[in-house]
């Protein structure tokens, strides 16, 4: 179905690009950082050799990224977005809703598949939260214009911690209808927190860096559905299925602590 929608899409795209050629080595060198992140997460369950790998990508990766957007301000990280506050600090909370997201997804019908239950059933334990999703277009609209966008993504991380720590008392309590108000939660987070954050980092940056910063963005939402998929790959065998989602925590609260203090500070500005 997505591939039957390319060429409607490609006909009614207003974009034609501004004809640069795509920094290669620059995206390669992030997806070295980050695949060793990945790596280094889920190295719990997949070892040393992957604990070793990570690492290793990681300490290569970090600094070599770092080196290469001083030399290449307009690369693939361009200077002008990975320096903008608002940028940096909209997509790293943001970041945290997707790895809850993916975490649920990966992580209840492990949890599910252990108390024997069919492949149907999980899935209808799931289907409330697509009935959620259906909604969240008009839900993010509505709370964008009525408090902005900053705040609906405060909103969501808070709503993703809630749905986390619902998520732990469901596979605490062995109760299937909290599992299944947990990704009805985050869905919820997770369909109002992106339009938030490209809204957010939109406006952060001048016209001419818009495209740029909004890539930024995505990448790090995208990195962090990896991030929490690791956590649940790494954490769910060794310390057990709640534990892995309480470590998770720490992403959605750290981001709603941010997103907060930010607020106060431009309340105080």
């Amino acid at each position: 179905l997505a591939l039957l929608a390319v060429p409607y899409l490609w006909r009614h795209s207003v974009v034609r690009g501004d004809g640069a050629r795509v920094d290669l080595v620059g995206a390669a060198i992030v997806a070295t950082a980050v695949s060793g992140l990945v790596l280094l997460v889920q190295s719990p369950s997949a070892g040393a050799v992957a604990a070793v790998a990570g690492g290793v990508l990681l300490a290569v990766g970090v600094p070599v990224t770092a080196l290469w957007v001083r030399a290449r301000p307009d690369g693939f990280l361009p200077r002008g977005v990975v320096g903008n506050a608002t940028v940096v600090r909209s997509s790293l909370c943001a970041s945290a809703v997707p790895a809850s997201w993916f975490a649920l997804l990966l992580g209840i019908p492990l949890e599910l598949a252990e108390r024997g239950w069919s492949p149907l059933a999980t899935g209808l334990v799931l289907v409330p939260s697509a009935v959620v999703a259906l909604a969240c277009p008009a839900a993010s609209a509505f709370l964008q214009a009525r408090i902005g966008p900053r705040q609906t993504l405060t909103c969501a991380c808070a709503t993703t911690v809630v749905g986390l720590v619902v998520a732990v008392a469901g596979v605490a309590s062995h109760l299937p209808w909290v599992l299944a108000l947990a990704p009805m939660l985050v869905t919820l987070a997770f369909g109002t927190g992106q339009p938030a954050m490209i809204a957010a980092v939109g406006t952060a940056v001048p016209q001419d860096r818009r495209s740029g910063a909004i890539g930024v963005a995505t990448l790090c939402f995208l990195t962090g559905a990896g991030i929490g998929a690791a956590v649940i790959g790494g954490f769910a065998a060794v310390v057990g299925l709640s534990a892995a989602l309480a470590l998770l925590l720490v992403l959605p609260v750290a981001g709603t602590a941010v997103q907060m203090l930010a607020g106060r500070r431009s309340g105080t500005a």
